[in-house]
């Protein structure tokens, strides 16, 4: 294996345009609870994001539409000479693994977000749904249900590091992670998004920092 030349960093905010779910999946649902809770950290029960959901998010969106996934199968991650398999890791095959470049870090609450959930100031939202028959445009009897939010306007700090190794196309990396960026922005993070959650907006997203050298 080539060994790393470079480490890069990029710092910045999400801004939440509208509110944001990143469920976090909940087995007994309390009385007056929601239905679909949003990740939270276990410790203070601050919301977050996950980097995984971030990483996830981004390489579904350059493989789609760079075209780098097994049309035959609908599989990604498979083939090393395609730049986002390189950039995201390959990890399907025993034989052609390859190293992940992309470090995603969790996205906690800036610290003046955090203070004020801490002090009550402001705490996810609940947003009522329902489903709505489609022949009558009614809604449905019985289907209405909760979703939890993180509301519109609050603010968390990510962080995203790059490894470049010896040999490689630094400036296309580079590129392809800041057009990753903006098809977060342009479509959604999270779930729901197709019902207006999730729009959102980075801060330095193409603001690379030598970290290391």
């Amino acid at each position: 294996m080539t060994k790393i030349s470079k480490i890069y960093t990029i710092k910045g905010d999400v801004t939440l345009r509208t509110g944001l779910h990143i469920g976090a999946g909940n087995e007994a649902v309390e009385i007056g609870g929601s239905d679909a809770p949003v990740v939270k950290d276990l410790i203070t029960g601050a919301p977050y994001i996950p980097g995984s959901s971030l990483k996830g998010r981004m390489r579904w969106l350059l493989e789609k539409t760079r075209g780098e996934y097994n049309t035959q199968t609908g599989k990604v991650g498979e083939d090393n000479s395609k730049l986002s398999t390189l950039v995201f890791g390959n990890g399907n095959s025993r034989d052609t693994k390859s190293p992940t470049r992309i470090i995603f870090k969790d996205a906690k609450l800036t610290d003046n977000f955090e203070k004020e959930f801490k002090d009550g100031k402001w705490e996810p939202e609940l947003k009522m749904e329902t489903a709505i028959d489609r022949i009558s445009g009614k809604a449905m009897g019985g289907s209405l249900r909760n979703a939890e939010r993180v509301p519109a306007g609050v603010k968390f700090e990510y962080e995203v590091s790059l490894m470049i190794f010896e040999g490689d196309k630094e400036d296309e990396i580079k590129k392809m992670i800041e057009d990753g960026f903006k098809l977060i922005e342009m479509t959604y993070l999270g779930g729901r998004g197709t019902r207006g959650y999730g729009q959102v907006e980075f801060s330095n997203k193409n603001n690379w920092i030598e970290s290391w050298k």
